[in-house]
């Protein structure tokens, strides 16, 4: 026969076990939550770069340099809201076709290049820049205070495979691509 003290005990334990299971329940439930943590999407970019796979971006931004330079930025996002790719274009903002240049920099921001990259959270999957052999191009067609509005075309090879794990091809075509970004600020949750 059970004591009080450890009747009481044995009713203390069970009661902190369901409430931890319901903690445990309510937390761990398929209720968007993902939703709450990730901003919504931002801007436009949406094509296809093979005949399997579809880039969506997340978010399409863009920003300015202190060199004078735009750059745009597309992030394609998993469901929970992971880095999956990147893709970079950075110009001389006026409403000419540019052609896309290959550049030795670590860091793409002088004008005009492009940059795509595959990532797993943050590790690098692979890196691709563009084929010299085809034509490579950016023009924009509106730059005003609350958008940046485009088409480009561009070939990218693969340059870097990170770890071999890329799952996309060593080519990625990119024809007459049209996009529109908005300012990174707003990505941030300023007006």
């Amino acid at each position: 026969m059970l004591t009080i003290e450890q009747n009481m005990r044995k009713k203390l334990k069970t009661y902190f076990f369901i409430i931890g299971a319901i903690i445990l329940l309510v937390s761990c439930s398929d209720d968007d939550s993902n939703t709450e943590i990730c901003p919504p999407e931002l801007g436009n970019l949406d094509t296809a770069i093979s005949e399997q796979i579809d880039f969506r971006a997340r978010w399409t931004i863009y920003e300015y340099f202190e060199n004078g330079a735009i750059s745009i930025t597309a992030s394609v996002m998993d469901e929970n809201c992971l880095l999956r790719a990147i893709m970079t274009i950075t110009a001389t903002p006026n409403l000419e076709r540019q052609d896309f240049e290959i550049t030795t920099a670590e860091f793409i921001r002088e004008p005009t290049n492009i940059s795509f990259n595959q990532v797993d959270e943050d590790a690098s999957l692979g890196s691709w820049s563009i084929d010299e052999a085809e034509p490579n191009w950016v023009q924009f067609e509106e730059i005003t205070e609350i958008s940046v509005k485009g088409t480009f075309q561009a070939t990218l090879v693969i340059q870097e495979n990170g770890n071999d794990f890329h799952t996309l091809p060593d080519t990625l075509r990119f024809d007459n691509v049209s996009f529109e970004a908005v300012p990174g600020e707003l990505l941030n949750g300023a007006d």
